[in-house]
């Protein structure tokens, strides 16, 4: 059995790696990314000389945008039916979301959820032509390093609160549940295994969060204390004001960036709810952040 694992060099690909070859060996698990040049170069949107050189059962498993994988593996099975033969399931990370921004009214969201949704619909389809069991992962937001590849989430969230003296807040933030990159790596690692001795034809989503649901404010106030203060840095002042008042001020950004002014919308929005990573793997809940990963460096 050979696992494909695209999307190699992101933060979530790194972990599966790492926990892929504890478990397993990196013998039969074969690499690839867009941007790392150690790692076997792939680019999902200009394939076509890539096949799937191999004589055995395989799994795809894949941390790159969904809509890149379904789109490339659409088009392989146009042109390179037969390559896929040896294909027995299909693990993909898509996006929470596509239930976060189906409503949003910029046109970058719109545009990002169009994009998920036709993923998504891509894979089902192709789970019933191929007749393979599909797992689409929609993770809320993801944060965690490992090694030197960093999460774009809390990271850029570390930037700000080390350059600026203080953030505003409106007073009642939104629930957030952050779900760390080696979690999410897990829950893939077990798709993988029940792939690999269950061979049944299903196609299936998994909206996941972390265990806590947290407000975005505790947030910031836990990064603040935890991180900033871990590595002397002066800690940033979290200031909250009146919903209406936080918003009445930020309005004018929106003639320039509706975009970033809706994101200032969801910070009041509560965007949990999701199957908690615990259920899943049938571990004990773990507090955000987790402190045993080092995401801070």
């Amino acid at each position: 059995m050979i696992i494909f694992l695209f999307g190699a060099s992101t933060v979530t690909g790194q972990a599966f790696v790492k926990q892929y070859t504890a478990i397993y060996s990196d013998k039969n698990l074969r690499c690839f990314s867009r941007k790392n040049n150690n790692i076997n170069f792939l680019n999902l949107e200009k394939n076509d000389d890539f096949i799937f050189n191999i004589k055995e059962d395989f799994l795809i498993v894949s941390f790159a945008p969904v809509w890149k994988l379904a789109n490339f593996l659409e088009k392989f099975h146009l042109k390179k039916s037969q390559n896929l033969k040896g294909l027995i399931g299909i693990i993909a990370c898509s996006s929470s979301s596509i239930y976060t921004k189906k409503f949003a009214s910029n046109n970058f969201d719109k545009v990002l959820y169009k994009k998920l949704y036709n993923a998504e619909k891509i894979l089902f389809n192709l789970s019933k032509k191929l007749k393979l069991p599909v797992c689409i992962l929609e993770p809320t937001l993801i944060y965690g390093n490992v090694e030197s590849y960093k999460d774009k989430n809390v990271n850029l969230i570390l930037f700000y609160m080390r350059i600026l003296p203080f953030i505003i807040l409106p007073k009642n933030t939104g629930e957030r549940q952050p779900i760390n990159a080696n979690q999410l790596a897990a829950i893939a690692i077990l798709k993988v295994s029940s792939f690999i001795k269950n061979k049944e034809i299903n196609f299936e989503k998994i909206p996941v969060g972390g265990d806590e649901i947290i407000s975005f404010e505790e947030i910031l106030r836990r990064i603040n204390a935890i991180y900033l203060s871990k590595k002397n840095f002066t800690a940033c002042f979290i200031i909250t004001i009146p919903n209406k008042l936080f918003y009445l001020l930020m309005a004018p950004i929106i003639l320039f960036s509706p975009k970033f002014y809706e994101a200032l919308l969801r910070i009041s929005s509560n965007l949990s709810g999701f199957q908690k990573v615990s259920d899943i793997l049938k571990t004990k809940e773990k507090k955000f952040p987790i402190l045993n990963n080092d995401f801070t460096n």
